[in-house]
């Protein structure tokens, strides 16, 4: 994933180089990651979401937590002490960040239509801090479903933003499968940011040469 994202800057750069170079005003790389990112991005589909958002990835994650869900309950009413002991996963942002920075999980599932806090130490930062960090430490980073629906998928009545996957020993397909479908669908979102920074490139320059011709 980094290496598409160095990818993707090298790609900016060379669009602000050309223009630069045939005297258009260009936009910085970021202010084209920006632009890309509101015509990709939404409400349902926050920015911090790096991956296309897919039927296929639903199912998948809603088949992977049910089966933990259920070996959780049996261990808890097998041996209610051994519980915290051995959970297979945990929620709330709070919780997969402390397990995420003990590097006690092996995939992180976050919705993408979270509610947007901007302010500095808001709801914000601490998703993009659980991104950062799991891409730091090789945790896949699910983007699937939605706050309520993941918590449907965990047997709560409440929504719940983001779910860490301690133990999927007993769901192995389930998990393997769900890798495979995530790396092909970060890689069709890079593409799509890809082909949304070409046409915003040429936006520019057809605009920049509409200009001209009028003076």
């Amino acid at each position: 994933l980094e290496e598409e994202e160095e990818e993707d800057d090298d790609e900016s750069t060379e669009c602000e180089e050309k223009n630069k170079d045939e005297g258009i005003n260009v936009l910085s790389a970021d202010e084209l990651k920006e632009k890309v990112k509101k015509r990709i991005h939404s409400r349902r589909f926050r920015d911090y979401c790096n991956q296309i958002i897919s039927k296929d990835i639903d199912e998948v994650c809603v088949s992977l937590l049910h089966e933990i869900v259920r070996f959780q309950d049996r261990l808890y009413h097998k041996n209610p002490s051994k519980l915290k002991m051995k959970r297979r996963y945990v929620m709330g942002l709070r919780e997969v960040a402390k397990n995420l920075r003990l590097n006690k999980l092996k995939c992180v599932i976050l919705a993408p239509n979270c509610e947007r806090v901007q302010s500095k130490g808001g709801l914000d930062d601490a998703i993009n801090e659980i991104v950062l960090n799991s891409m730091e430490r090789n945790v896949p980073c699910v983007f699937a479903l939605n706050r309520r629906r993941l918590g449907r998928a965990l047997s709560k009545s409440v929504p719940v933003s983001v779910v860490g996957i301690i133990d999927y020993s007993g769901a192995d397909e389930h998990f393997k499968r769900l890798v495979e479908l995530v790396g092909d669908a970060k890689h069709a979102y890079q593409e799509i940011v890809e082909e949304c920074e070409k046409e915003e490139c040429k936006l520019l320059v057809d605009l920049q040469a509409a200009s001209s011709s009028q003076n």
